[in-house]
């Protein structure tokens, strides 16, 4: 009651630097310069309504160090020679602590890395898909490519079932989109392509393939029609909640190659003219 310390055990020693005869009779929070995240009065009150208190704080060993703790107080009532006392254990999370902070800071990082790649990258949870074609097979349908073609109600309803989990920076940038909030919910809702075009995804994810790659169009928010590269890397089945999708804008690279291929054919059809001339000249 009177915050002095009666008992010191022999691992509290080699953590704190202090030995019992040290630390016996001092103002433990004095000693260990205690820093906790409320008051010492909040800590007292909750002693007595509660009759225990735990929360994590920072003491400072006899060398300097600061130590992180999860601090555990009990008052114990039980009669004898300790009723009455408070039962302080501290348990030093340090490590965890610095562990827990360097994942942090790497996670950051790479969350930096994803959102600023040039790649779009969305996430999908694909297990609507797995169900759908569990159960066609459990139907009996042996060729799904048949059946899809010529059920394309059982095509739409796999296609509007893909719900969009995450996207980053990029992908709402490409789609014209502010924020995740605002994104595209289902793949259905962005996806121009035609229903027979989606066949070959769902043949690769059926199959077991490790990969998908196509080219698909896509709509933005704004009604534009944009030409994209997908690659998808397909997980575990346990893992289908989360599938992501490499997105490339080719739109450009399309536009540049037409407008190449254009200049071709204009130039092939004036060597062909010039050509006929000469040939006309000469038999002339």
């Amino acid at each position: 009651a009177t915050d002095r310390v009666i008992c010191w055990i022999h691992g509290a020693e080699p953590v704190y630097g202090w030995s019992f005869e040290e630390a016996y009779g001092q103002d433990p929070h004095a000693l260990l310069a205690t820093r906790c995240p409320q008051s010492r009065g909040t800590v007292r009150a909750a002693l007595a309504r509660d009759g225990a208190w735990e929360g994590e704080v920072v003491q400072t060993a006899r060398d300097g160090r600061a130590i992180h703790v999860f601090s555990r107080l009990r008052r114990r009532t039980e009669p004898g020679r300790y009723e009455g006392t408070t039962l302080e254990t501290n348990t030093d999370i340090t490590l965890r602590k610095a562990a827990i902070e360097a994942l942090s800071q790497s996670e950051q990082r790479f969350r930096t890395i994803f959102e600023t790649l040039a790649v779009a990258i969305w996430e999908h949870d694909l297990r609507p898909v797995k169900a759908e074609l569990d159960a066609l097979r459990t139907q009996g349908v042996d060729d799904l490519a048949l059946h899809l073609a010529q059920h394309p109600d059982v095509l739409r309803r796999i296609r509007a079932s893909i719900r969009v989990t995450d996207v980053i920076s990029t992908g709402l940038r490409l789609m014209g989109v502010s924020s995740k909030e605002e994104f595209f919910t289902h793949l259905d809702g962005f996806l121009a392509d035609p229903d027979e075009d989606f066949i070959g995804f769902l043949l690769a994810s059926d199959s077991g393939a490790p990969h998908f790659q196509n080219e698909a169009t896509v709509r933005t928010r704004q009604g534009e029609l944009l030409r994209v590269l997908v690659a998808f890397n397909f997980p575990p089945a346990e893992m289908l909640d989360r599938v992501q999708a490499s997105v490339l804008n080719i739109t450009e690279r399309i536009r540049v190659q037409e407008a190449l291929q254009r200049t071709r054919s204009q130039l092939d059809h004036a060597l062909r003219a010039a050509t006929i001339g000469e040939v006309s000249a000469t038999i002339s």
